[in-house]
């Protein structure tokens, strides 16, 4: 017995002197990046099969850009893919409870993928589109599928705590990088969503103020309301609740983003409001007296936080034309609509382009086929089928966080957070394709049943 029980161990080391030994040998050849997925085969197998939240949290660290992947690099599609496949294999015993749980969720989560496989090979052999475009949007979509893996990995109460507990504390240091970013000015994370810029002085930029974009703002923004909620409640460690709160606020703030900052103080209200009449008095009480005093702290201490977010919230009416984001985006919503219009079913497929560049490649390489508003988006690329098939599965998970009523319970008030997130994230797609977001897809489609899941036991 002994002996048979040594057999995995050995095999392990095998296989791990195997795949170390083909990488040495690829790396000297190759870019390190290429030999990666020579180590992430046998890494995300072996914690899909022991460890299934290490593989979830590394796959997400892939997708939110905290790995320095290269741009444009499929790892991140095959490791989503491979935690999917793998996960269900390990954990076969439980897709019927799975399935018991989530029918009608499951059943618009699989009419969602499967139009959009189909809208992709829509956009390769029939409407021609670039392939490499067509892969990228379709795999976007498709990383809903990782609602699964959520489903299968909080598979009770307390393992979905815990996933909970571990994706809040992801948001923090997200957070927390935000912030030393627009400090210092220096890009810290690698992705395309993770940016460090000043911002002209026709869009309220002034000297002095970096923005600091970082990926998951919508992981951000849920455990900001979370523990917003935390406290107008009175439940948990205090001054656990409070650090979180002031890190996630300043990862916010620092996006210097007109629609961020309006959504947030909006969804403030409604998670108060949605809690009861004292938390909501306690609230405004709150926050007033915190804004004074951050006000005061920032006069003192940094003036020119002050000064960048007024000029940042009245530079709104001098923006016009390509040349600044507000006007950017009517200019693609004058050729997106036209568009639409004339292919209302089935769209242009994805991958599509619906209009000639209008600066040079270098500043935009994306912008034939990328529009800011997000259901534009939905729609050119997927039709009013693919519309109506997304809003279904995205309204549902709305329906399930306010279903029953069980939110206004303290036991249950990660779900408020939840569904004021998805609220406001619908606002929030007028002006950036939220919903046509990795990361954001991400974040939703895991946090979803680790919050649905969960009946918090507070500690005080």
């Amino acid at each position: 017995m002994q002996t048979l029980s040594r057999v995995p161990v050995i095999l392990l080391l095998v296989l791990g002197v195997f795949f170390a030994l083909v990488a040495g040998l690829a790396s000297s050849i190759l870019p390190w990046w290429l030999v990666l997925p020579v180590f992430a085969l046998p890494v995300v197998v072996a914690a899909s099969w022991r460890w299934p939240l290490v593989a979830l949290l590394g796959v997400l660290m892939a997708v939110f850009g905290v790995l320095p992947l290269s741009p444009g690099s499929r790892i991140k599609d095959f490791l989503v893919g491979m935690l999917l496949v793998f996960l269900l294999v390990v954990r076969w015993e439980m897709v019927a409870s799975v399935w018991k749980l989530y029918r009608k969720q499951l059943l618009w989560l699989g009419a969602l993928s499967g139009w959009a496989v189909l809208s992709g090979i829509y956009g390769i052999y029939y409407q021609h589109n670039l392939q490499i475009y067509v892969y990228q949007e379709t795999a976007t979509m498709l990383y809903w599928l990782l609602l699964i893996v959520s489903a299968l990995i909080a598979k009770d109460e307390r393992a979905a705590e815990l996933l909970l507990k571990i994706l809040i504390g992801v948001s923090v240091a997200l957070s927390l990088v935000s912030l030393a970013q627009s400090l210092f000015g220096l890009r810290l994370l690698f992705t395309g969503d993770s940016r460090v810029e000043l911002l002209d002085a026709g869009s309220g930029g002034i000297p002095g103020v970096a923005r600091s974009l970082v990926p998951a703002l919508q992981l951000v923004l849920f455990s900001y309301l979370f523990s917003l909620s935390a406290i107008l409640r009175g439940g948990g460690k205090r001054w656990v609740w409070w650090f979180v709160l002031f890190s996630t606020m300043g990862a916010l703030f620092v996006t210097y983003g007109r629609a961020t900052w309006t959504i947030t103080i909006l969804l403030s209200f409604l998670v108060a409001a949605l809690i009861s009449r004292k938390a909501f008095g306690r609230f405004v009480l709150m926050s007033t007296v915190l804004l004074v005093v951050l006000g005061v702290l920032a006069h003192a201490f940094m003036p020119t936080l002050i000064e960048g977010a007024v000029s940042r919230m009245t530079s709104l009416g001098n923006e016009g034309g390509t040349s600044s984001s507000f006007g950017w985006r009517i200019t693609e919503n004058i050729f997106a609509i036209p568009q639409i219009l004339n292919h209302p079913l089935l769209g242009l497929g994805f991958g599509a382009e619906y209009k000639p560049r209008l600066v040079e490649t270098k500043f935009f390489t994306e912008q034939t086929r990328y529009i800011h508003n997000g259901y534009l988006y939905i729609l050119l690329k997927t039709g009013f089928v693919g519309f109506l098939l997304y809003m279904g599965n995205y309204f549902y998970i709305v329906y399930s966080c306010f279903k029953g009523g069980k939110y206004r319970s303290k036991e249950y008030t990660s779900r408020v957070a939840l569904g004021a997130l998805l609220i406001g994230t619908l606002f929030l797609n007028v002006t950036q394709p939220d919903l046509f977001s990795a990361s954001t897809i991400a974040s939703i489609a895991v946090l979803a049943p680790a919050v649905l899941q969960t009946r918090l036991k507070w500690q005080e």
